[in-house]
């Protein structure tokens, strides 16, 4: 039997694992798709103000309607079942729900970074002198490492409100349907449970001033700061 404050906390931080490891993969694909094609950068300009607009519970409900209506398993919208690896397959959904939210805005933010870089005068030298192509790229990554880091950094901590809605509404058992439970409103009566409020909170609250410290010591091993 899982322990019951255990259980919420891992596997929303397993969802969040998972929808960033994907959001940032395709966000850099797009951004250097849009930095080579200036077509595919104006349709991620106006994708990104689209998607904005759209709520994550829009595109839960499209994947409901697909699932019921496929020969996919109606148990994939009925909750996570399973232990270990076998829980894997009930995430494929809800991470595709985060990644269409969040991961157009990212896109565009790491393009409109790197394409400023790529417009500086050392990187058409570098080009001169015959360096690949691939060689330029790293050399401008580099540079502008810092910059993205905390440009994900923030998309870090906005991605966590449209997974706890896509915890809550996949049924997954974590902290989005823990905070649901912390407020129930029936016609007669409004229960409001802080202490599982006051749990959930704080649990965002530690894994964001973490994801803050780990982004300030990697931006001083990245870019070291003189001194005065």
């Amino acid at each position: 039997r899982e322990e019951k404050g255990r259980t919420p906390t891992y596997r929303t931080l397993l969802l969040i694992l998972l929808s960033e490891m994907v959001i940032t993969l395709t966000a850099l694909f797009l951004a250097f798709k849009g930095i080579e094609r200036p077509r595919v950068y104006s349709i991620l300009q106006v994708t990104a103000r689209t998607f904005n607009g759209i709520p994550v519970w829009f595109f839960v409900v499209l994947f409901f309607m697909a699932i019921i209506y496929s020969p996919l398993p109606s148990e994939l919208v009925n909750g996570l079942k399973g232990t270990g690896a076998s829980t894997l397959p009930y995430f494929v959904f809800p991470v595709l729900s985060v990644l269409l939210v969040g991961v157009w805005g990212l896109a565009e933010g790491m393009a409109v970074i790197m394409r400023e870089e790529f417009s500086q005068p050392y990187v058409e030298a570098k080009r001169a002198m015959g360096l690949p192509e691939e060689r330029v790229r790293k050399g401008v990554l580099r540079a502008v490492a810092v910059p993205l880091m905390y440009l994900w950094l923030q998309h870090f901590v906005e991605v966590q409100t449209p997974v706890l809605v896509v915890d809550y509404l996949f049924n997954l058992g974590g902290l989005g349907q823990l905070l649901g439970r912390s407020l129930i409103i029936t016609p007669d009566n409004v229960n409001f449970y802080p202490m599982t409020f006051t749990f959930v909170v704080t649990v965002l609250i530690v894994l964001n001033f973490s994801a803050s410290i780990a982004a300030e010591v990697l931006s001083n091993i990245i870019e070291p700061r003189e001194g005065p």
